[in-house]
């Protein structure tokens, strides 16, 4: 008889871990948790989780409250809980099913982080202060139309004392903290002007990006300000999740050859993604500062005295995905191919914040209507 694999003992010591669980729950009724699971295919996924814990309920499982993956040290991804590849694949799976928790675990060391943020809430407070206290954007020349609102939130972030590293200029996202993993991707706008979304270029919006936590951050300032020193008018920093929930496509330029007379022209698909912005998604977010973020996210205990909740807000998945798309050279055709989403009427919840003293109107979900630009369809130019 062949010898047991690491994952099948993994999976032996995960029934094991649900039993004991099982008799402890029982005998604390005091704790929140219910009934544990082990090897359980994931939403909208082939994968696996090795351990689940649903909330206590009566009459059954409850939602589902902890989630996470167990590895032997001696296997793959078994050497330390704390590897990139391994949290990512718990982080994904736990998003996936909008669980607050995820877990990794290699039975020497456990690592259980909590899905919430603190540093989206001190960065939002520097930047709501700065404006606050009248710190203008400074652009270099009238030329400069790219990195002056970039530069002025690279400031803000130098004063909350993260370590912070720049990405290069065509890299993503534009500013990445080192501890916590986060990310910050900057888009300044010119008001009035284009409001209702923005190009992203080679990269689609996300909330979770190589190991990162992404955010967004959306200011907008006068389109024709009469020198080169103005303010920002209003800043909204949202979660990616907010844009786009999907964690797991990956986005990749590619080319065909052969195309032309002689067959020596290369056609790179090079994919532009157009992309509403909170200005057209949220109402009340116009002349105001405002931070978006999951509903289980919380102010931390240094925060929570500088906040005040403004509402709650809600996304839902489509009834289909597109998952491909072809371009006829002859009729100049674009031809989406989709299918049914799995996870379609999906309730994705999240919160607007703002600092005590702020407005206290309260923000909403906008009309549903697709932003639509003139400068999207390319054809004419």
């Amino acid at each position: 008889m062949p010898p047991l694999s690491y994952r099948q003992h993994e999976v032996s010591f995960c029934a094991d871990v649900s039993k004991w669980s099982d008799r402890i729950f029982e005998i604390h009724p005091e704790l929140p948790f219910g009934s544990p699971e082990i090897e359980r295919f994931g939403r909208g996924s082939l994968k696996r989780q090795d351990l689940r814990v649903c909330e206590r309920k009566e009459g059954g499982p409850g939602k589902l409250a902890l989630c996470g993956e167990v590895k032997l040290p001696g296997a793959a991804q078994g050497s330390s809980p704390f590897g990139r590849a391994l949290m990512e694949d718990a982080f994904l799976k736990a998003t996936r099913e909008g669980c607050r928790y995820f877990f990794t675990w290699n039975l020497e060391f456990k690592c259980m982080p909590e899905q919430t943020a603190i540093t989206p809430f001190v960065i939002f407070r520097h930047c709501v202060d700065a404006i606050a206290q009248g710190a203008l954007i400074r652009r270099v020349s009238s030329t400069d139309k790219e990195f002056h609102f970039q530069n002025w939130f690279k400031t803000r972030l130098e004063g909350t004392g993260l370590n912070v590293e720049e990405g290069g200029r065509n890299s993503y996202p534009d500013f990445r903290i080192v501890a916590p993993t986060e990310g910050y991707e900057v888009k300044g706008l010119a008001y009035p002007g284009r409001y209702a979304n923005f190009d992203s270029n080679s990269q689609a919006p996300t909330g979770f990006h190589n190991g990162r936590t992404i955010y967004y951050v959306f200011g907008r300032y006068p389109k024709k300000p009469d020198g080169n020193t103005y303010p920002v008018l209003d800043l909204v920093i949202c979660h990616g999740d907010f844009l786009n929930a999907h964690h797991e496509y990956k986005h990749k330029n590619k080319s065909v050859k052969g195309f032309g007379t002689y067959g020596d022209i290369m056609i790179r698909d090079r994919k532009m993604y157009v992309v509403p912005t909170p200005f057209h998604l949220v109402q009340g977010v116009a002349h105001i500062q405002t931070l978006i973020l999951p509903a289980e996210f919380k102010p931390g205990p240094t925060e929570s005295a500088r906040y005040i909740e403004v509402g709650k807000l809600s996304r839902f998945e489509a009834a289909e995905l597109i998952i491909g798309y072809s371009f006829n050279l002859q009729t100049n055709d674009l031809v989406p191919q989709k299918m049914a989403n799995p996870a379609a009427g999906r309730e994705h919840r999240f919160r607007g914040w703002r600092l005590k003293g702020s407005s206290i109107e309260q923000v909403s979900m906008a009309p549903l209507k697709i932003a639509l630009d003139s400068a999207d369809e390319e054809e004419d130019e």
